[in-house]
């Protein structure tokens, strides 16, 4: 793979004084943070691994590419400050041509000291869209043509994805306005019950609630991909039923392997949900 890639070393906020404009943090090191196990390759080996690379367009479907204080007792101040840093060294390590990002997620306590608010999501996206603004190696995709782009101009697409779809509320038209904003992605329950559905850690999966049959209409309409990663086993299948375009599971993997609700049923789920109907 070519060496330059675009990035020039730029860090989040580096537009601004740090001195004044904003308080900051030592933030934990972007590399080599914990050790990673190298695989032993052939010289034929890691030739092809470099041609694919090259050749190839890699998407991670879901990351959180966000660089966190080194004391973590900082944390809460750090977040509630919304000058979250981005880590581009580590995207440009990365050899990826695209990431979904999927922001502070339930770490997101910038207006409320509970995750998933509508003004905390907006506040927070605004100030990613913005770092991105400022520099020159990562792009925001708003369309699969971005993401060729990046790979062509050696640089990284970032695509903005939520695991949850609590900040909508009952409100429709707030998923017309996180597509304009940018998200591409959206997981319909993160873990816990809303309006649209039930997630994995409740007793008793409801399934679908007629809103949340709407607002499946509704991400299908503006192109909004469905993510059901954090979702009850029935909700999943309903949601999957009602789409009329393909959902993702971002990360979660199969039961029958892990026995733990946070992986996907194989055919018990459905079992289950037949019965229910």
């Amino acid at each position: 793979m070519s060496s330059n890639r675009g990035y020039k070393g730029y860090r989040s906020f580096d537009y601004l004084d740090s001195k004044s404009d904003f308080k900051t943090f030592e933030l934990v090191p972007e590399l080599d943070r914990v050790s990673s196990k190298k695989i032993k390759l052939s010289k034929n080996e890691e030739d092809k691994v470099n041609e694919l690379k090259d050749k190839l367009i890699m998407v991670s479907m879901h990351d959180h590419p966000f660089i966190l204080p080194k004391n973590l007792n900082e944390v809460y101040e750090y977040i509630k400050r919304n000058r979250i840093y981005i880590g581009y060294k580590g995207l440009f390590k990365s050899g990826l041509s695209g990431v979904f990002d999927g922001l502070l997620n339930s770490f997101n306590l910038i207006n409320s000291n509970y995750p998933w608010r509508w003004e905390s999501v907006i506040n927070e996206l605004g100030m990613k869209l913005c770092d991105l603004e400022h520099q020159n190696f990562a792009i925001r995709a708003s369309r699969i043509s971005d993401v060729y782009k990046a790979k062509k101009q050696e640089q990284i697409a970032i695509i903005p994805h939520l695991e949850g779809a609590g900040m909508i509320e009952n409100d429709l038209d707030r998923v017309d306005i996180l597509f304009g904003l940018g998200i591409r992605c959206i997981g319909l329950v993160y873990s816990e019950t809303n309006y649209l559905g039930s997630g994995f850690k409740e007793k008793m999966d409801g399934g679908l609630t007629q809103f949340g049959h709407d607002a499946v209409e509704r991400f299908n309409k503006v192109g909004m991909t469905i993510d059901l990663a954090h979702v009850g086993d029935i909700t999943s299948l309903e949601a999957i039923e009602a789409s009329k375009k393909p959902c993702l599971i971002t990360h979660a993997g199969c039961r029958s392997l892990w026995d733990t609700k946070r992986m996907k049923a194989e055919s018990s789920g459905r079992e289950r949900w037949s019965s229910w109907n």
